[in-house]
């Protein structure tokens, strides 16, 4: 269109045609917006397989990790849980409530459009048609005498107003149906937003409540915890040999048969000295040195298992990680097979089986 033509239109004809051509110019950016939604999509369900993988690694550190810092550690656990959970929801959203309605909406929009702007060119034309055979008629209304060319008059001037009303009504209805089209999409992601905005509210209260928790427990590295200072600070003694005379705690449990006594089963020299014999020793005490593996004593007042190294109650759950590690709950009685080496891993059995265990996480009795 000229720029001549295009200004003899009336300011509602201009304002009708405006309106389409900014319709079919957001159409554009609304396929440009639903594309941007759907790589925006798909890129936060990749964060939420990382942070998957973030929160699973946390929280194996938890379970093995007692006290405290192992509900410190679940803690930021639940954290990312709840990150990666809703990042789910939002990823959802945009593809649901902005891509996808997009696209479902994009031709039906276009098609109402395509209907509105040729019902409009049509009633332009019937219109002008309208209005200049009025104008026709009045002219030769003039040769008729006074009273048909005001009856003409009157006629031009309805076709006119006419006009006139036709382009109110159409121009109204294209703003309707751009507006209605633009606020299909503000919904969407007004919804989109909703869900964001309930997230972060969520995931703020849930941050300040686990920053407060973490950073105390960041801050008590040289602290420990009341429950194992219990037993850090617990006089309580394993059974373990003792070189000498059993007169020192009691009774003695190997009676004459001591292996650390002066009469020494293992060789002729000191009582300290055991070099000589050493394989001969029988563990199964029928005869001679040692003491019966089936056999129980009393060791300073402290009762000892058959198995002569006592017994330990589990503090907290341990569940086991690896072959040949005894798992155990908290508060059961576990049978020791061997003496604290000292390595910070015990020996022993429960329930028919055996295995290795941390030393932190019992209490020896």
């Amino acid at each position: 269109m000229s720029s001549a033509k295009k200004q003899q239109l009336d300011v509602k004809t201009q304002a009708t045609i405006a309106t389409i051509q900014r319709f079919r110019m957001t159409g554009k950016i609304h396929n440009e917006i639903a594309m941007a939604a759907s790589a925006y999509s798909k890129q936060l369900l990749k964060l939420v397989e990382a942070e998957r993988a973030f929160m699973d690694a946390v929280g194996r550190l938890g379970t093995h990790q007692a006290g405290d810092l192992g509900e410190g550690f679940m803690s930021v656990s639940s954290y990312v849980n709840l990150e990666f959970s809703k990042h789910e929801v939002l990823a959802r959203s945009l593809q649901d409530d902005v891509a996808n309605h997009i696209l479902r909406t994009l031709k039906s929009d276009d098609g109402e459009m395509d209907q509105f702007e040729s019902d409009y060119k049509k009633q332009r034309s019937i219109t002008k048609a309208n209005i200049e055979k009025a104008e026709a008629l009045s002219k030769k209304a003039a040769k008729k005498g006074q009273a048909a060319l005001q009856q003409s008059i009157a006629d031009l001037g309805d076709r006119i107003k006419d006009g006139e009303q036709m382009k109110s009504d159409k121009l109204r209805q294209a703003i309707l149906i751009e507006r209605k089209k633009q606020c299909n999409l503000l919904n969407s992601l007004n919804i989109f937003a909703c869900n964001s905005l309930s997230y972060h509210s969520e995931a703020s209260t849930k941050v300040s409540s686990l920053a407060d928790q973490t950073k105390g427990l960041a801050l008590a590295a040289q602290k420990i915890p009341e429950k194992v200072e219990e037993v850090v600070a617990s006089q309580t003694r394993t059974f373990v040999a003792v070189q000498g005379g059993g007169d020192s705690y009691g009774s003695d449990p190997y009676g004459s048969n001591d292996p650390y006594a002066t009469n020494d089963p293992y060789g002729s020299g000191a009582g300290s000295s055991y070099s000589s014999g050493y394989d001969d020793y029988d563990y199964g005490g029928s005869s001679g040195g040692g003491y019966s593996a089936a056999s129980s004593g009393n060791y300073g007042g402290s009762s000892y298992s058959s198995s002569g190294f006592g017994t330990a109650t589990a503090l907290y759950d341990y569940a086991g990680e690896a072959s040949g590690d005894l798992p155990f709950y908290a508060g059961e009685t576990i049978t020791l097979t061997a003496a604290d080496d000292g390595s910070g891993w015990l020996s022993g059995s429960l329930n028919g089986a055996s295995g290795i265990f941390p030393a932190s996480y019992v209490q020896i009795q």
